[in-house]
């Protein structure tokens, strides 16, 4: 681990002007001091250790050259950022880094003044910077824009896209690329062996930009040369420089997919704390399945947007490697060629998280459901995420998924349940089937011996009559905590409540909910989406059309961005946890709620983020 010269109050420096006043000698132990604290605090809450580790020299530079935030910084998804974030005026506030109230992971305009652009996404940065460059100069603003991207990126296709402009409107954009050969895992594609064969520059030139280097991205003193340099270019340039992620902690050196992003650590063997309690996670089941399904079917192939270790797909990799495409940061490119796929008897299984399916929605429908092709998406960390923030929350495919024609859309209450719909997904062949899983742990329930597919559209009876005071009707994980809920109003309060797993999105069990709606007082749905026409929405539009007039209350995710958080907490926000289910059910009936501990919030509430300037 870096071990930062103590005998100096560099650990005291946070903003660019103190930035400015250090020597050569200085700035270098200074990058050693922001090392040290992004070890220790991403060891305590977790983050991306790695990425921010290997861009610390170049950020520590930026801010000696450039002033923000007149001049504007825009980073690729923001994993690096964290120095930035330090010499911004956020260091002695970086022990909050990921915890709720406290500061985001990623940059954040709701956050600090220096942050020009909040992102959590790959590939924007050019677009971004390109476009505020343009806005100042309408405004005869000559301040510069940095983006900074890393090699994986231009594995997107919106970074080309970007490129191609940049060329076009030839302005003085300064791209600088952190070339450490990774995205998450190792990068994949073409591009990536033309870097290694020093082509990048007849790359770079062919689009109408500028290039220099390759050069050494922890040289401070050669990199504060370069960027004084480029201060006076009139072109598009690009800064290409060699990085080495992980710098300065050696377990991140060497195992840097791992150190991408992660949980709390063991400061000195760099191994993840883990509960001993722990239990598979939803990925690696997921994995698993796919592994014995692909084993039985050859049709089967895997496809990821590069997340292998993200996905647990690196599991199928290794067993089925004939079968697995890593395509890139691209998702809409793996949902198009997912489709060619499928037009030649083959059933890919697409794996990309939730939030970053949302990337791909136009390939959904134009590629994939006009055609009614039979392949399956499956969108890991479904649902809130947690300390990723607002940029990762998986709430919005239930909304987007269910306007589609043709499109099957499950969701299943535990890992039993998500064995069966894989098998449901591979055995359907009328159209594209879509499964969304949650972050973390799986529940512990026993596995089947042998998989079944469910019939399409049919939802399940898991607990109580078939008639009495409450309907809850639920998808996926929360149907467990609308079970406990029903238990507690049925101890604590003599009500007949019962529970639905709906298990459909879309197809809806039409004839079982409203059979069911028709038999109760009143009736509550619950869902880790967005309310905004979700699944909620859905039944109420079912209801209305078969003219059931029942009281009705949809719970989901608010029409806000919901900000980092524990899960647990993020579902409290959003009146989704065990005590608010029953306040809202108690409230929806018109009965006395039970008193709740004072400091608890029923209603959803903006956290505040502090505005931090350096000046």
């Amino acid at each position: 681990m870096v071990k930062p010269d103590k005998s100096k109050s560099l650990y005291q420096v946070q903003t660019a002007q103190e930035v400015k006043k250090l020597s050569a000698d200085d700035l270098k132990k200074l990058a050693d001091t922001i090392r040290h604290d992004i070890i220790q605090f991403t060891a305590m809450n977790g983050g991306h250790t790695a990425p921010s580790l290997g861009c610390v020299d170049i950020i520590v530079a930026l801010h000696r050259v450039f002033e923000t935030p007149q001049d504007a910084f825009v980073f690729d998804v923001g994993h690096q950022a964290y120095a930035h974030k330090m010499l911004t005026g956020r260091r002695f506030h970086f022990y909050t880094l990921r915890k709720e109230n406290g500061l985001s992971g990623f940059p954040s305009t709701q956050e600090s003044e220096h942050d020009a652009f909040g992102v959590g996404h790959a590939s924007t940065s050019i677009s971004v910077a390109l476009g505020i460059l343009e806005g100042k100069k309408k405004k005869n603003d000559d301040h510069h824009v940095v983006a900074l991207l890393g090699d994986g990126s231009l594995t997107g296709g919106l970074a080309f896209e970007a490129l191609n402009h940049a060329g076009e409107l030839n302005n003085n954009l300064i791209v600088i690329l952190n070339d450490n050969e990774m995205s998450i895992d190792p990068n994949v594609g073409g591009l990536k062996d033309s870097f290694k064969e020093n082509k990048a520059k007849y790359f770079f030139n062919s689009l109408g930009l500028d290039y220099w280097g390759p050069d050494d991205g922890h040289d401070i003193t050669r990199m504060i040369r370069l960027f004084e340099k480029a201060k006076k270019h009139t072109r598009p340039l690009v800064i290409h420089l060699k990085t080495i992620k992980g710098l300065g902690y050696q377990p991140a050196e060497n195992d840097v997919t791992r150190f991408h992003g992660l949980g709390p650590f063991d400061l000195e063997t760099g191994a993840a704390i883990v509960s001993p309690k722990a239990k598979q996670k939803y990925q690696d089941l997921f994995s698993q399945t796919l592994v014995e399904l692909a084993s039985v079917d050859d049709s089967i192939v895997a496809i990821t947007a590069a997340m292998p270790s993200g996905t647990s797909l690196n599991k199928f990799k290794k067993i089925h490697p004939d079968k697995f495409y890593d395509v890139g940061m691209a998702e809409s490119h793996a949902v198009t060629f997912a489709s060619g796929l499928a037009t030649q008897g083959l059933h890919p299984f697409v794996c990309i998280y939730s939030t970053f399916m949302q990337r791909a929605y136009d390939q959904l429908i134009h590629d994939v459901a006009v055609h009614r092709l039979p392949l399956t998406f499956c969108m890991d960390r479904g649902g809130l995420v947690g300390d990723d923030g607002v940029t990762h929350q998986g709430v919005f495919d239930y909304a987007f998924l269910r306007t589609i024609p043709h499109f099957v859309v499950m969701a299943p209450k535990d890992e039993a349940e998500l064995q069966h719909m894989m098998e449901t997904a591979r055995s359907y062949k009328e159209g594209p089937t879509s499964i969304r899983f949650p972050r973390g742990e799986v529940r512990g329930v026993p596995l089947p011996k042998k998989l079944r597919a469910i019939p399409i559209g049919k939802a399940e009876h898991v607990y109580g009559n078939c008639s009495g005071d409450v309907l809850i009707l639920a998808i996926g994980e929360p149907v467990h905590t609308a079970v406990a809920a029903a238990k507690q109003l049925e101890c604590e309060q003599g009500l007949s409540v019962s529970v639905v797993n709906l298990r459909f999105a879309k197809p809806l069990d039409e004839k079982m909910i409203i059979e069911f709606s028709e038999n109760f007082g009143a009736i509550l749905t619950v869902e880790e989406g967005i309310i905004n026409g979700g699944v909620g929405s859905a039944i109420v539009e079912l209801l209305v059309k078969n003219n059931v007039k029942k009281p009705i209350r949809v719970l989901g995710i608010p029409d806000i961005f919901i900000t980092h958080a524990t899960q647990m907490r993020q579902r409290e926000m959003c009146g989704l946890d065990r005590e608010s289910l029953v306040f809202s059910a108690l409230d929806l009936i018109d009965k006395p709620q039970p008193q709740f501990n004072s400091d608890r919030k029923q209603k959803i509430h903006r956290i505040p983020l502090r505005v931090v300037s350096s000046s």
